[in-house]
């Protein structure tokens, strides 16, 4: 139930949730238009509204499936690949990291910025390589 009040958006005690009981069914029903908006279009309205987010959410561990992959780029071994693969992943979870917690300064936040930009610059330079 505590997955309920954090995915509702409700921070508030559980006697506001017990004397709100619609929102229960209406946050099931808006859950289930998202699961059949992805199974058509691969995307929902709620991911877009923050597509940054949605998609360094999900896209670290997906980078890190292809370490298991067939092939790697040419010019590169299985082991550099997997090194550059594990930054890109970096890159997208401190980019969320600093999202999600505006609370970093100084060295924490640089560490944090100069990881996610550095992720990003090998994700647009290996972009064509992401296959399995």
């Amino acid at each position: 139930m505590k997955t309920l009040i954090v995915d509702l958006h409700i921070h508030y005690n559980w006697k506001w949730i017990l004397t709100h009981p619609w929102v229960i069914p209406k946050h099931f029903y808006n859950e289930t238009i998202c699961f059949v908006q992805r199974g058509l279009y691969g995307y929902s309205d709620k991911d877009t509204w923050g597509i940054d987010g949605y998609i360094a959410s999900w896209l670290p561990s997906a980078i890190r499936r292809l370490q298991n992959g067939c092939g790697y780029p040419c010019g590169l071994t299985r082991k550099k690949w997997n090194t550059i693969l594990e930054k890109i992943a970096q890159g997208f979870e401190a980019g969320l990291k600093i999202d999600e917690d505006c609370l970093y300064k100084g060295k924490e936040f640089s560490l944090l910025k100069r990881r996610e930009n550095y992720g990003f610059k090998l994700f647009v330079k290996y972009f064509h390589s992401l296959w399995y």
